[in-house]
């Protein structure tokens, strides 16, 4: 029996995707931490604490790993394979197929928003 299904725009587009999610994440992780850590200096110099520089280099490489492990997540969650084990085992995590594409037994056999093209199993 043939896999009839409609990709995902994540899947039709995970570079997309990841591109967007990582934006989202490093706009909001680093000016919201940073600015946290200035608070934190800010309230400690009372008591005459002060803070090491390299405190602010080493949270913003942390934030850095953290958008670049955000990335990586974004992509494998973007791949038909993985996917498919969450519509299969976890359907509240599996993206909702609203795209104009239609996958027979991995092959995009009609997508309406370009020319077809094949299904990459890998990604």
């Amino acid at each position: 029996m043939a896999d009839h299904r409609a990709l995902s725009t994540q899947e039709r587009n995970p570079r997309s995707a990841v591109l967007r999610t990582v934006l989202v994440a490093a706009v909001a992780l680093f000016p919201l931490l940073n600015g946290a850590l200035k608070v934190v200096v800010e309230e400690l110099e009372p008591y005459r604490v002060h803070l090491p520089d390299w405190l602010f280099v080493a949270l913003n490489v942390a934030i850095a790993v953290t958008v670049a492990l955000i990335a990586i997540g974004t992509r494998i969650m973007a791949i038909p394979g993985v996917n498919e084990w969450l519509r299969k085992y976890v359907p509240l995590f599996a993206p909702e197929d609203k795209g104009n594409a239609e996958v027979i037994e991995g092959e995009i056999v009609h997508d309406s928003d370009g020319p077809d093209h094949r299904a990459e199993p890998g990604g």
